[in-house]
């Protein structure tokens, strides 16, 4: 009993984050989506410094970009505010 009283609890504080961030509001992020040697993609959100993700197909990536953003989001406490993604660019060498 106490394993479903965990997981009921578990699936509370889950609901009550998605309400907390649905609470302050949508925020929009840039996501930029490479792919490496091994054919996975990867996802880095440059307005969260370490926010990153890698996934095997664009679907599971965009999950899992959404909780990354999440967490980071989660454990920056209001301490400032995101970057702002400028632009991409690129150079021959």
């Amino acid at each position: 009993m106490l394993t479903a009283e965990r997981e009921a609890d578990s699936v509370f504080n889950a609901g009550l984050r998605g309400k907390i961030l649905a609470m302050k509001g949508k925020r929009n992020f840039t996501v930029v989506i490479e792919r490496d040697e091994d054919n996975f993609y990867v996802a880095t959100v440059p307005g969260l410094p370490g926010c990153h993700t890698q996934a095997k197909n664009l679907d599971t990536l965009m999950k899992r970009v959404r909780e990354a953003v999440e967490l980071c989001l989660e454990s920056e406490n209001g301490a400032g505010r995101p970057l702002e993604l400028v632009g991409v660019q690129q150079i021959s060498v």
